[in-house]
């Protein structure tokens, strides 16, 4: 009875697929056999029908029974709508207790160990269904993490050795195929399912660590992928921006040792989202706020990534001038490294069009602080480059009274601030002479 219902797979229309598979999971519910094999029928033909490029529409499937499916039976869309609801279906039953949740979690274990096995789109796709579920969600991020970086180890050595090259299959490039799962579910149906398993396997991408020099490409690569699938994710939905950047602060926060995975993914979101961002800039607050908290490379790395959004957004550049103009007056080091770092940072992105303004900066700058900054900022008022580039310079004045650390910061930095704003060149010069004054000149005393 089961084989014979099974079998009609292959000839409904699309649309009745999803209502089959719907019956066939009441005829399983109370059979582990059974269930395990109507997953294995259900993946292997959506497989066969719906390759990754069936699905993108680069390759039109040539076989003889896809053919008469698509031509007679229903459009491509209309197939991948029912792989959608079918997967719905099959989460549902899993959520409310069904064995399949077991079988499904079993597909995903052997594809820990067999990445060709959980590394096509149906399988995939379902996977990343499931981490929403929380009694599977541990073991199925584990085996997508595994079967990810087995992956990657694997084109690594076919990349490498002939042998390998001629007997190893090749696999799907990852993140394309990433991709081409969120965007059949953003167009056919199922996003809300896979948005949670985005977020939570592009972060645990990111927390794979190098164990040595030999794994550091392979682990770069896979955090870069982890990158990618946070940016993916706040492309197709612009709501979850708080979610991914609220994430990533917090693992740049709280992660104990060397966070520059981390870092460098925030870069890689606000350079890829940056226009998306900018509609929301208080999803950075977090993060300007407790720069004082991170250590002197990390916050800048932080900074660094930033750039791309201070440019655009005047309400994060304001934000996050006051918070370095307070961090000067930090009892931390490193704390006080990072506002010096950020000014910096701040003179080479904002360029100026004239040296004219500079020049005054003896005379309209004496006090070394961004209180004017300050003032325009509270007042809603609109600031110029040049006016920025001034109070900006006003404030380095401050790092000839700090400690040397702080001192090579601003040493090491401010020559390639010259070479990235040459209209600055006067400005830092009078700011050098004016301290050269006070050591050696009348000011000084001697």
């Amino acid at each position: 009875m089961f084989r014979k219902l099974v079998s009609f797979l292959r000839v409904l229309p699309a649309p009745s697929i999803p209502p089959l598979v719907l019956q066939l999971l009441q005829f399983v519910k109370h059979s582990q056999s059974l269930s395990r094999e109507l997953l294995n029928i259900i993946n292997e033909f959506f497989s066969t029908k719906l390759g990754p490029g069936e699905r993108d529409g680069s390759v039109t499937n040539t076989d003889l029974d896809s053919i008469e499916m698509v031509g007679e039976e229903g459009s491509r869309d209309e197939l991948m709508q029912a792989e959608s609801t079918v997967i719905y279906h099959l989460n549902k039953a899993a959520s409310s207790g069904h064995i399949i949740g077991k079988e499904v979690t079993n597909l995903a274990k052997a594809g820990g160990q067999s990445p060709d096995l959980l590394l096509q789109p149906f399988a995939l796709f379902l996977s990343l269904t499931f981490v929403s579920l929380k009694q599977y969600q541990e073991t199925i991020l584990g085996s997508l993490k595994t079967a990810i970086v087995q992956a990657i180890s694997m084109e690594d050595a076919r990349q490498n050795y002939v042998w390998s090259r001629n007997h190893m299959k090749k696999l799907p490039d990852i993140g394309d195929l990433l991709s081409l799962v969120i965007t059949q579910s953003k167009k056919s149906g199922g996003w809300d399912l896979i948005t949670e398993g985005v977020l939570d396997l592009g972060l645990c991408l990111l927390d794979v660590q190098t164990s040595s020099k030999a794994d550091s490409k392979k682990v770069k690569t896979v955090n870069h992928i982890g990158a990618r699938l946070l940016s993916k994710l706040i492309k197709k939905q612009s709501s979850s921006c708080s979610l991914v950047i609220s994430a990533l602060t917090d693992k740049i926060l709280t992660t104990n040792v060397s966070s520059v995975q981390y870092t460098e993914a925030l870069r890689i979101v606000v350079a890829d989202t940056s226009t998306i961002l900018m509609e929301t800039p208080h999803v950075m607050d977090e993060l300007v706020e407790n720069v004082a908290r991170l250590p002197f490379n990390t916050s800048r790395r932080a900074l660094y990534a930033l750039l791309p959004l201070v440019k655009l957004s005047r309400v994060l550049r304001d934000h996050l001038i006051l918070a370095l103009r307070k961090l000067l007056f930090c009892s931390s080091t490193d704390a006080r490294q990072a506002a010096t770092s950020g000014v910096l940072l701040l003179l080479k992105t904002f360029r100026i069009s004239t040296s004219r303004s500079v020049s005054q900066l003896s005379q309209t700058q004496g006090s070394g602080s961004l209180s004017q900054v300050a003032v325009d900022v509270h007042r809603g008022g609109r600031m110029s480059n040049e006016a920025l580039c001034l109070e900006l310079l006003g404030v380095l004045r401050r790092c000839f009274m700090q400690s040397p650390e702080v001192k090579m910061v601003f040493y090491s930095g401010v020559i390639e601030v010259v070479n990235r704003n040459p209209e600055l060149c006067e400005g830092v010069l009078e700011v050098a002479y004016t301290h050269l004054l006070y050591l050696w000149g009348p000011e000084g005393g001697s």
